[in-house]
């Protein structure tokens, strides 16, 4: 009925051609950390069109490469790529002619591999990683990592660290890539740590720069 009709335009349910409520995901997949659940949703038919899935959870995330702005797309066989890191780093191609996905291994480095939590950014070819947390001895990272995508290379700052130990928290690049922002958090003992830090993407993609994570603001209650 108008009323039903009006609730679901207050929630922003979307509709298909059959005025059924579109519903990405399913009763059987599970989400919990961002799964791997890989699916393929068809938005001129409102239908899965390709489904799979990885044994792993709460891993440093399935970025699109290039931020979407660059999501490489070759017009001739239409492959679109994904980047997972997760103990092992793969290359996720979809082959949307064939309805194929593909995975290929990509160099990992040993020393972040335990880690998970990572927060994460990707300006352009560069995914940039920050702390982490390892199951093993409980470890919290407060390293900060750099992958060269088309290289397929890693390089970590040695001299460069996070203020504090670091999992759980988010990064966020600025509108204009200037800045990167890590909000939030947990620090060693698992605490909460109120905070957002912020730092120049210039001084971490140049590393003959002075790196400062500059604290901005603290969350009090």
């Amino acid at each position: 009925n108008d009323n039903d009709n009006e609730m679901d335009k207050s929630k922003g349910l979307k509709k298909n051609n059959h005025n059924n409520i579109i519903q990405i995901g399913r009763d059987g997949d599970n989400y919990e950390g961002v799964r791997a659940v890989i699916g393929v949703f068809d938005l001129n038919t409102f239908q899965f069109i390709k489904h799979d899935n990885l044994p792993i959870f709460i891993h440093c995330g399935i970025i699109a490469l290039y931020q979407n702005q660059k999501i490489r797309k070759n017009n001739k066989n239409k492959i679109y790529e994904m980047i997972l890191f997760c103990k092992e780093a793969l290359s996720i191609g979809y082959d949307e002619d064939n309805n194929i996905l593909q995975y290929h291994r990509l160099r990992f480095y040993n020393g972040i591999a335990p880690f998970y939590r990572c927060a994460f950014v990707c300006i352009d070819d560069v995914i940039l990683f920050f702390g982490g947390l390892s199951n093993k001895k409980y470890n919290v990272s407060k390293a900060v990592h750099k992958y060269l995508i088309q290289e397929n290379a890693w390089i970590k700052y040695d001299e460069l660290n996070l203020p504090i130990r670091l999992y759980n928290c988010f990064a966020v690049l600025s509108e204009d890539k200037k800045h990167i922002h890590l909000i939030g958090g947990s620090d060693y003992k698992g605490t909460t740590v109120p905070r957002h830090m912020k730092t120049k993407v210039i001084a971490l993609c140049n590393a003959s720069q002075l790196v400062i994570f500059k604290t901005i603001l603290l969350f009090l209650n």
